[in-house]
């Protein structure tokens, strides 16, 4: 029974930290602070001389 209810909050928690980023990806995305791109595009922008 106490197994139980510590299994089912940690389930609550991991449900409540998933809303957490949702309501932040949200956020960004209406503020524009997201970009849409392939994997591709993602490594190349990692790869670049941040110098340059």
């Amino acid at each position: 029974m106490l197994v139980e209810i510590i299994r089912r909050r940690l389930i609550q928690h991991r449900r409540a930290d998933l809303v957490t980023q949702v309501a932040e990806a949200r956020a960004a995305y209406q503020a524009g602070d997201v970009r849409r791109g392939s994997v591709e595009d993602l490594l190349a922008e990692l790869s670049q001389d941040p110098d340059a």
